[in-house]
């Protein structure tokens, strides 16, 4: 998005709530609004907007622009149930010893969960329930991640990046190893996008 069409966006936002002084306040406010939005093409990011307008009442955040934007463009993931059939389906056709045919048959999404939970153990497990409940759990987590991942733009995935990168090099230039668990707390503040 250019300058001149992020004005158009930030004009259409004001006018969506015209009662709301604290929204873009300033040049400052302004700035940061279109540096956080301008790898967003315009119409992705208008039709972002206008889709938030029609479903919320509440000025939107930066997030939650960039969320409805994506997903304007790309879609919706589809729902953990549709997920579960498809494992069904396929643990069906294929059985126990088909897990490559089954695995390649399944979307990118529904083959992590399968892959986490186990082919086999879903093939050969006598409580559906509690598969259902895990299959659920582990797909709305990697929903919610791939949902964040996909909101955060290239030019800020490469800034975590460095500072990830950058924080590992301190650590090990003072000859302090990288515990597993300050790489998970490294890893988890990319995942939330905070830094």
């Amino acid at each position: 998005m250019t300058k001149k069409e992020f004005a158009i966006f930030a004009s259409a936002l004001k006018a969506l709530y015209p009662n709301n002084d604290k929204l873009l306040p300033n040049d400052a406010a302004r700035n940061l609004w279109y540096e956080m939005l301008r790898d967003i093409p315009f119409p992705v990011a208008d039709a972002g907007l206008r889709k938030w307008a029609a479903t919320e009442k509440w000025p939107p955040t930066i997030a939650e622009i960039r969320g409805f934007s994506l997903s304007a463009a790309a879609g919706d993931l589809p729902d953990w149930g549709s997920a579960w059939r498809e494992t069904m389906d396929a643990i069906a056709r294929y059985g126990y010893q088909g897990e490559q045919a089954a695995m390649d048959a399944l979307p990118p999404m529904t083959r992590e969960v399968v892959r986490r939970l186990g082919w086999r153990q879903l093939c050969i497990s006598e409580n559906q329930e509690a598969d259902r409940a895990n299959f659920r759990m582990v797909y709305e987590s990697l929903a919610d991640r791939k949902t964040k991942d996909r909101a955060i733009s290239p030019e800020l995935r490469a800034r975590l990046d460095a500072v990830m990168q950058d924080g590992t090099q301190r650590i090990r230039a003072h000859g302090e190893p990288m515990t597993p668990l300050m790489m998970q707390a490294v890893q988890k503040m990319m995942e939330d996008g905070s830094t």
